[in-house]
């Protein structure tokens, strides 16, 4: 009389013998050999999916996609690796902020040091921005657009492209969270003078004048 122990070990020989001639699979030779075949079906599967008509369409909107934002990706990290190597090259970057009479006390400081053999260039920004150079030439910026923070950061390359040993940079940013990114992300000034705190901007900054003060002191400290 056969056991049911021997009647076990025979099905499971036909079950699991491999071509190999071994009589069993071990288990994890079993799992293995499982996976294995998952891994080949999937692959059959994906491949004969993408002869579907719509599956290529598919792809090639992704691809639309995808290409334009890699490449923007692409461009902003480079930009952004740009302007911190012409940032370094720059031994000082003076940022003049407040509310009333930047323009001014930029030119003023830019002259200054002009006039003391420093070769100093100035940003002012406003309704008619400028580039003065050292020697005191004024280059007027043609913005397309309305003014964004993010032409600082061609401001700081542009300075470092001029040789410039100094930027005197005025303030753009108004908004407070814009202060602290114009700071710490762009200019990075090293000095910052802050020429008064008046009530204006108080939509934006306020509303009121101890905020608007602190939105200055945003721009002001280490980096």
């Amino acid at each position: 009389m056969i056991s049911k122990q021997k009647i076990h070990q025979t099905v499971d020989k036909k079950l699991f013998s491999p071509e190999g001639g071994r009589i069993a699979l071990s288990a994890n030779e079993r799992i293995a050999e499982f996976l294995s075949f998952a891994i080949r079906a999937k692959f059959a599967y994906v491949n004969k999916l993408n002869t579907y008509p719509f599956v290529l369409e598919r792809k090639k909107d992704m691809e639309a996609i995808f290409i334009p934002v890699a490449a923007l990706c692409a461009w902003l990290i480079g930009e952004k690796v740009a302007t911190k190597a012409a940032r370094r090259r720059l031994n000082h970057v003076v940022q003049v902020n407040g509310t009333r009479g930047k323009t001014a006390v930029s030119r003023l400081i830019q002259a200054g040091l002009a006039g003391g053999n420093i070769r100093a260039v100035a940003k002012t920004t406003g309704t008619l921005p400028q580039i003065i150079d050292a020697d005191g030439t004024q280059t007027d910026i043609i913005r397309r657009g309305k003014p964004n923070i993010k032409e600082q950061a061609w401001t700081v390359r542009k300075a470092s492209r001029m040789n410039a040993q100094v930027l005197v940079a005025e303030c753009m940013a108004v908004r407070p969270e814009y202060q602290k990114v114009y700071q710490h992300d762009i200019i990075k000034a090293n000095v910052t003078v802050i020429v008064n705190v008046r009530e204006d901007h108080l939509d934006e900054m306020g509303p009121t004048l101890e905020q608007l003060a602190w939105a200055f002191g945003e721009t002001t400290g280490s980096f």
